[in-house]
This record gives structure tokens, sequence and C-alpha cells, in this order.
């Protein structure tokens, strides 16, 4: 029979646990590494309450281990956030692609057109 005690660490500590868990499948983690990870840091946890000698150095392997999926590191494009070449669209000149738009139909007979009025000539010459 399993001790009540140990299944139920084991259930906390896995829902504490979906939290990093999510992030690292969002950033696109095969579902074989995240049961690893999932299964190694119950493990773990389960160590740090029962081993309470080894749990010195087993605290702040856990909180690692726990913190680092929320970390996010620079990447190589420019800095924290800012428009870098290397991201986007466009990645070799870093500008977004313009957009396209299309003026009147041409088969449409001009006196069958309707010419705008103020207010749209103002909202379709906007940037």
């Amino acid at each position: 029979m399993v001790n009540p005690e140990l299944l139920a660490l084991a259930g906390a500590l896995f829902l504490v646990l979906l939290a990093p868990t999510g992030r690292l499948q969002r950033r696109g983690w095969a579902p074989r590494a995240l049961g690893a990870y999932l299964a190694t840091m119950i493990v773990l946890g389960m160590l740090v309450v029962f081993a309470s000698s080894a749990a010195r150095y087993l605290v702040p392997v856990f909180l690692i281990g726990y913190s680092a999926p929320f970390v996010r590191l620079p990447t190589r494009g420019g800095g924290a956030g800012g428009r870098g070449y290397g991201r986007g669209p466009n990645r070799s000149t870093g500008k977004l692609p313009t957009k396209v738009v299309h003026g009147p139909a041409r088969d449409v007979p001009a006196s069958d057109r309707s010419e705008p009025s103020a207010d749209e000539q103002r909202r379709s010459r906007s940037v």
C-alpha cells in the first residue's frame, strides 16, 4: 500500500510544477523532455522533504530548476525587446512588410463609381 503522505506530496509537487512545465511546453520542448523534467523535479522535491540531511544542497537545485523556465534569455537580435535585425517577417532588413492597398476596380465604369466623402478620404490617407 502506498503511503498517503507520499501520495499527497507527489500530488502537491505535481500541481506546483505545472506552471514551469507549461512554460517549457510553450517554448517547444518535446513531450518526452517535459516528462523527464517533471519526473526529475518531483523526485528532487521528495528527496528535499524526506532526506533532511541533503536538503541543504537540494533546495537550491530545486529552486533553480523551478525558476529557470521563467527566465528569458536575451536574443542575439538586439537587446531586451528592441527591434533588432534577425527577428520579424523580413530578417534581412529588419523592416516589417509594407501593406498593399489596391485602388478602385478597373472594370467598373467611371459613371458607376461612387466618389468617397471627405471623411472617407481622410481615413484612406492615414498611414
